[in-house]
């Protein structure tokens, strides 16, 4: 027998001290609110509460309850309440303590607020059945005493021939079948009386028989009571057997009988109950609950009621409640709607107030709303845990990354602990971020709750008098924001919906038949589900706003939402032309990208893959296995020694009386790093350096230096795997520019626009814009012609357009689609306007600016042309970027390694 299911008078000491587990020690704190004084800006003395933690060895809050320590402990760090909720959680776990005779808690405020998570919460740390639960609106109260139901005692029979039938008719093949079973007015008769009390799922019907007390509502929506719903349940099994020829097994009539109802129940079974929209309960209907209530709260020690539904000429049902029969387990939680929510919500007689003594729930502040965000994304409640102790986890990031991991699945069985999401696991890890990305989302949220309601703090300070024409009561009642949005915002989120894009990115439609359905690719790419979470979560936000204000004839209150979006990072502000923005997104701090990924192993790790997959290109034969082609510590060894190594050598020091010809200097070599495809010596040396060679270098000088042949350059495939590999792109990006068309005093020559000194510069990756354009000649896979691949830098923003001849493959392209970077083949039929559309986004807002377009363009032409001059200044960088006859006249070529 449980615990809890032991009358506490028959309790001994170690009864006790088994049940209680403590909560809150000095190694062990637990998050809990303090009141301290302090004085406000005018110097006037104040109590302001701050987030504490319990931390006492002698005193803990103790915990009854029948489950182990860890259950209890896991329980209580994942379903957290609120932080202004925590002291009520304190108060209510004390309450519960052996001897207390005060057994009722009643929480009162507005809705989504956490009041039944509360009492669910504290049923299920105590006691593995959890609570029972009822739903009080419009139900007479005298039910929790003694509720009415379909006397099954009289004939079973009845009631079984139903259930027979409707077996018979889920299990028939055809509608003839079923016919014959079944009418088909049968079943719109009974799913008229029954209600939700006639289950239908995946196809099968089942009568739900504990339901039929509570399965209907009026026409207008509201619940009727036990005994007018069974009235009109019978009604309608009468009606259907006398259809289907087994009426006379009802005897004319179907018994009402009344049972021992959910509080009496709940006090024998030792068992916690939950009255959920407690004054929502049917007017009038508290008096038959006015000892009861007195007893509740500790007031008298024995009551006995009596069966006040009862029919005339029935006996009389009484039962009596004994203080000295109390069990461990039983509690009562009562959670009600302030009076302001709606006209169904009544005032509590003020003999049934001062009984319960209502805990009334604050208004959610930010720190709140940072606390149910990170409970829904990540399980853990991070926010709140980080905070109670923050001083500890400061010294020790990665010994509180560690607990975290650690108290998602504490206290969980096996298959519990696999069902936990990865995507809280993954959070978890990257818990800074989620810190900083749940207070941005915190703020915002929490202002989107003041902005949509009249009668917030914001409203009445006057400060959205602008707003008022807008928003009103009825209003706020249909859009009002509170803790049930974030978790239904974060749960769209995890869904992938097909995506729209631009039509500037058509594919084109096609024209043929249309009566069979298109081909589609055989694998799907199965995304992680984290890795776009945050764009997919600010995407349903936004959405959701545009959805309850411009699209509702609200634009001043759109306007007002979208600015606060863009205050707390849920869109990022304008940029003009490629300026870095130091603020970082709730979508950048939310997806998950191991490509950006700072911890050394995951970088590795990934370049690994990348280049077991470039040694497949080179032999198909190659084990599919990656650990037994290479090693993770030989790519993390190989990476130690590319950063100790310059990618450019220092160039002499040449005074300026040995030359005045800075072209007559030696260069200094520049070289990128790529994968070794020599496969018998990759083991030793996975990364090679490949010289760059540019005819800026040479061209002015007296003996100028011939082009490598095709065959000697790198090829295109080594030099993308060299651009999508982590570490090594940024290596390469900083390295494929250099200053030699200035050195050599061929871009002078070459440009003679107003705007040449930045187009120069931009040609170079010098630019205040942040931008860089040029071109990497390079060689094809076959090694028999060059090619060119041009490339477009934001620097400030590290994205990166890349144009070039073929399809990708499969690793480079998925590198690219997680590390900002854009490709086009120059063989796609809609190349020049994908090519349009992701300048646009690798440029910014700037490609709007003429000018800036003008700059772009005339650096990019700085080493490449067309035959004929009037097409290429017609023509736009877009267009040009994919020109086929275009040709590299001052060519940076990618040289294999010696």
């Amino acid at each position: 027998m449980s615990i809890l299911n032991k009358r506490i008078a028959d309790l001994t000491d170690a009864d006790k001290k088994a049940a209680a587990k403590p909560l809150g020690t000095s190694q062990r704190p637990y998050p809990m609110r303090y009141q301290e004084e302090t004085t406000d800006d005018k110097g006037r003395k104040v109590m302001v509460s701050r987030l504490g933690a319990i931390r006492s060895d002698n005193d803990p809050l103790l915990v009854y309850s029948d489950r182990s320590y860890a259950e209890v402990m896991g329980i209580l760090m994942r379903d957290m309440p609120v932080p202004s909720m925590l002291q009520m959680m304190r108060d209510g776990f004390h309450m519960r303590r052996p001897g207390n005779k005060r057994t009722i808690m009643y929480y009162v405020g507005a809705p989504g607020m956490g009041k039944t998570f509360l009492s669910d919460m504290e049923a299920r740390v105590r006691d593995k059945r959890g609570a029972l639960k009822i739903d009080c609106g419009k139900k007479n109260l005298g039910e929790l005493l003694f509720e009415p139901v379909l006397d099954f005692g009289k004939d079973r029979r009845f009631y079984d021939e139903f259930d027979n039938r409707l077996r018979m008719f889920n299990d028939a093949k055809t509608d003839e079948q079923k016919a014959r079973i079944f009418h088909p007015h049968s079943i719109a008769i009974l799913k008229s009386h029954l209600g939700s009390a006639l289950v239908y799922e995946d196809g099968q019907y089942a009568i739900d028989w504990a339901a039929t007390g509570e399965c209907l509502n009026t026409p207008g929506g509201q619940q009727l009571d036990a005994r007018q719903t069974l009235a009109i349940v019978s009604e309608g099994l009468l009606s259907v057997a006398k259809k289907e020829g087994f009426g006379h097994m009802a005897s004319n009539n179907l018994g009402i009988a009344t049972q021992e109802g959910p509080l009496i129940r709940a006090w024998k079974d030792g068992r916690e109950l939950i009255l959920d929209e407690f004054n929502r309960a049917k007017e009038g209907t508290t008096a038959s609950l006015h000892t009861v209530l007195q007893f509740l709260a500790g007031e008298i020690d024995s009551v006995t009621v009596e069966n006040t539904l009862k029919e005339k000429g029935e006996e009389g049902q009484f039962y009596t409640f004994r203080r000295e029969d109390q069990k461990l387990g039983f509690f009562v939680s009562a959670t009600g709607n302030s009076e302001e929510d709606g006209s169904d919500v009544y005032a509590m007689p003020q003999s049934v107030a001062s009984r319960v003594v209502p805990k009334f729930i604050p208004v959610a502040t930010i720190e709140d709303w940072q606390h149910r965000i990170c409970q829904t994304m990540t399980g853990l409640p991070v926010s709140t845990l980080y905070r109670a102790s923050e001083a500890d986890w400061k010294k020790n990031p990665e010994v509180f990354r560690q607990k975290l991991l650690e108290w998602r699945t504490l206290g969980m069985s096996a298959d519990e602990a696999a069902n936990v999401p990865e995507l809280h696991t993954t959070l978890l890890r990257r818990w800074e971020d989620v810190l900083e990305a749940s207070e941005k989302l915190a703020r915002f949220y929490y202002s989107w709750s003041q902005v949509v309601n009249p009668e917030s703090s914001m409203h009445r300070s006057g400060s959205l008098a602008q707003l008022m024409e807008e928003i009103d009561e009825l209003y706020n009642a249909k859009v009002s924001v509170d803790f049930r949005k974030v978790i239904l915002h974060i749960n769209e989120a995890l869904d992938r919906l097909p995506a729209a894009s631009s039509g500037d990115l058509s594919q084109g439609i096609d024209g043929g038949d249309w009566n069979a359905a298109p081909a589609l690719p055989t694998a799907k790419d199965d995304e992680d589900p984290a890795r776009y979470f945050g764009t997919r979560l600010v995407s349903v936000i936004l959405n959701h706003v545009s959805g309850t204000t411009v699209e509702m004839g609200k634009t001043n209150l759109y306007r007002q939402i979208m600015q606060l979006a863009t205050d707390c990072g849920l869109s990022a502000p304008l940029l003009q032309e490629a300026r870095a923005s130091n603020r970082r997104t709730i979508a950048g701090l939310l997806d998950e990208n191991p490509y950006a990924s700072p911890v050394p192993e995951v970088k590795a790790g990934l370049i690994r893959d990348m280049l077991c997959d470039y040694m497949r290109t080179q032999d198909r034969r190659l084990s599919k296995n990656n650990d037994e082609l290479m090693t993770v510590r030989n790519v993390m060894e190989a990476l130690a020694t590319l950063e100790d190594a310059p990618h450019v050598a220092a160039a002499p020091d040449i005074g300026a009386e040995e030359t005045e010809d800075v072209a007559e200097a030696a260069a200094p070599e520049r070289s990128i790093v790529v994968f070794n495809d020599d496969l018998d010596f990759v083991q030793a040396e996975p990364l090679v350096r490949a010289v760059l060679h540019d005819e800026a270098e040479t061209l002015a000088t007296e003996a100028p230096e011939s082009a490598p042949a095709a065959g000697a350059l790198l090829s295109r495939t080594t030099v993308l795997y060299g651009l999508a590999a982590p570490a090594l792109r940024e290596v390469n990006l900083t390295a494929i520019w250099n200053d030699a068309l200035s050195r050599s005093g061929l871009a002078n020559s070459a440009v003679e626009t107003a705007d040449a000194p930045d187009s120069v510069a931009i040609a170079e990756n010098r630019s205040q814009s942040n931008l860089a354009v040029t071109t990497l000649v390079v060689g094809n896979d076959n090694g028999t012609k060059a090619q060119s691949l041009h490339l477009v830098w934001n620097k400030a923003q590290d994205r990166l357009l890349v144009v070039g001849d073929g399809a990708l493959p499969a690793r480079v392209k998925a590198s690219f689609a997680n590390t900002n970077v854009q490709y086009v083949d120059r063989a796609d039929q809609q190349a020049a306007r994908k090519t349009e559309a992701a300048l646009r986004v690798v440029v910014g807002n700037g490609m709007a600016d003429a000018k800036l377009a003008d700059r772009l363009k005339t650096a990019f032409l700085l080493r490449n042309g067309l035959d004929s001059v009037e097409e290429q200044e017609a023509q736009g960088l877009a267009e040009l970027l994919v020109r086929r006859d275009l040709k590299p006249f001052i060519a940076n070529y990618a040289v294999k390694p010696a």
